[in-house]
């Protein structure tokens, strides 16, 4: 609360000492260029370089065990292929988020994976996470612009790319950064549509949705309903129907390859890789409220073990007579994850903002509330927030609206908003709440980049030690007891016969089966405990199974 006091104040100190400029009449001129059609382009290329100061290079290795498996179908598309063969002795290359039996296949959709294929081809994975985050960064100017005008977007910009969330989770590999760039994009293309009357934009909206709807299917109706709204009232209005014919179709075609991985991954066109690995491995992680009996149907390993514990605890509170207190504790995170230093002033704003909404910032504060909403079907922890970050952008949008609207009830305390110095005293006011951000900006990438840094703790020694093993080996993960779990680093090859080094569990006695299986292969162990890699025979074998 203190924090917000004191952000306020700066603020209204900023805009007073700039005020004597609107007597005269004059205004900080360089917000002019911001109607400019380089403008866009100008923050979304700082969208990017911001991306890449906070991640740190172009080849990134992935921290998180969603990363890992996204990467890993990455590169499997990259060479043409849906599935792997599975590995020898599945077992010991169990990995979260991928099947091992009766394929080798990450569970998720393929959309994002797809998309990052030419970074794979390239040699630099991060490549379209990066063009992602730049694309959406001048499609929210644009929008905002649009909606809200040149001042308002640019506030939402700034906030937007300074944002923790923003900034945890774009320096990753996660599909809500392609999903979220379709939500920009679509109602670009809506827009376009509404203005113009072209056929071809409403072609575009389909696809975007059809896109997002192969990469986060259930993101993609919460997308998609408020827009199918707009649409039909606005065909029935001109009782123009056949208008929907080709972007059903164009939507249809691209949602079809959901079935179709379905049937390379799984063999059977309505079973879902994601399904399928849920049945296996984590039955009990569905939409819904309580803890739903079931056993998985193959064994766990330590890291996958102790995923399951973490989660069946999470879904067992998740109930309906706890349900307002998980809305407030998402919706608190969330408020966080934009604006942590103050978040009491951001609530306010966004509330204000969302009064103030029109047109087509309605249909996105709608989209965003409904994502929010749907959620709360699915029980996780209140600080994974990445399920909304689609709706970040909106948030942004909303609560920089607000502060216009509060910077306009300012100047009506002196002059009317319609006269030369009521305009330019609120572009004072706006441009303050610019160079506020702007002088945290550089204290919000550091922070960012040093949550990186500490979230790599178990996987850069790991990868450090593994640069020393020659190739053609295998090396036994015996994970420390203090192991967290999300940060797994038993991993697999998109060529898992193939590949230069097998990372797998250590099992003990049980390693034997697989050093008869390649005998030609190297054998070490890495002590998670102590960050190094020895040959198995310099260290006793381990007892425990999983």
């Amino acid at each position: 609360m203190t924090q917000s006091v004191v952000m306020l104040l700066l603020l209204i100190s900023a805009t007073a000492i700039l005020a004597r400029e609107a007597r005269a009449g004059s205004g900080p001129r360089w917000l002019d260029r911001l109607a400019d059609d380089g403008a866009p382009a100008m923050l979304g290329v700082s969208a990017v370089f911001t991306l890449w100061v906070v991640w740190g290079s172009l080849d990134p290795l992935p921290i998180f065990h969603d990363e890992a498996a996204y990467l890993l179908q990455a590169q499997l598309f990259a060479r043409g292929l849906a599935a792997a063969p599975s590995p020898p002795l599945p077992e010991f290359f169990e990995q979260a988020h991928v099947l091992v039996t009766p394929v080798l296949a990450p569970k998720y959709p393929p959309g994002f994976a797809l998309a990052m294929v030419p970074g794979i081809w390239l040699g630099w994975p991060a490549l379209i996470p990066l063009l992602l985050t730049g694309l959406s960064a001048s499609l929210l100017f644009v929008l905002a612009r649009r909606t809200a005008g040149p001042l308002v977007a640019l506030l939402a910009t700034v906030l937007w790319m300074m944002a923790p969330d923003n900034l945890r989770y774009r320096a990753a590999y996660f599909s809500e950064l392609l999903s979220g760039a379709f939500w920009l994009l679509g109602w670009w293309a809506l827009l376009r549509w509404r203005d113009s009357g072209r056929d071809r934009f409403l072609v575009a909206v389909a696809i975007c949705a059809g896109c997002c709807a192969i990469t986060r299917p259930l993101t993609a109706l919460v997308y998609a309903a408020p827009i199918g709204v707009v649409v039909l009232a606005a065909v029935a209005r001109q009782r123009r129907w056949r208008l929907l014919a080709l972007p059903i179709v164009a939507g249809t075609l691209i949602v079809a390859l959901l079935p179709l991985h379905n049937r390379l991954v799984t063999g059977s066109w309505r079973l879902s890789p994601y399904s399928l690995y849920t049945r296996l491995y984590l039955p009990f992680d569905v939409m819904g409220f309580g803890l739903r009996a079931g056993q998985p149907e193959r064994e766990l390993p330590p890291d996958l073990r102790q995923i399951s514990e973490k989660f069946q605890a999470v879904h067992a509170g998740h109930t309906l007579g706890h349900l307002p207190a998980t809305l407030v504790e998402r919706a608190k995170a969330i408020e966080q994850g934009l604006s942590p230093a103050v978040p009491v002033m951001i609530g306010i704003f966004l509330l204000l903002g969302l009064a103030m909404a029109r047109g087509p910032l309605v249909l996105g504060a709608v989209t965003a509330l409904l994502l929010i909403v749907v959620h709360l079907l699915y029980a996780h922890t209140p600080d994974w927030t990445i399920y909304y970050l689609e709706s970040l952008p909106v948030l942004a949008a909303l609560a920089s609206l607000g502060w216009s609207t509060c910077c306009h009830r300012l100047t009506e305390w002196r002059w009317s908003a319609g006269t030369a110095q009521g305009r330019n005293l609120h572009r004072i006011g706006m441009a303050a709440a610019v160079a506020l951000l702007l002088w945290r900006f550089p204290a919000a990438m550091d922070q960012a980049a040093s949550l990186h840094r500490a979230n790599s703790f178990v996987t850069d020694p790991f990868h450090r030690a593994l640069e020393r093993v020659p190739a053609h080996s295998i090396v036994f993960v015996h994970y420390a007891g203090e192991h967290q779990a999300q940060f797994s680093l038993v991993a697999n090859s998109p060529d898992p016969v193939q590949a230069p080094i097998w990372i797998v569990y250590d099992r003990g006695n049980d390693n034997e089966r697989l050093l008869r299986l390649a005998p030609d292969r190297s054998p070490f162990r890495y002590l998670e405990a102590q960050r190094r890699i020895v040959p198995l025979s310099a260290d006793p074998p381990n007892r425990n199974r999983p």
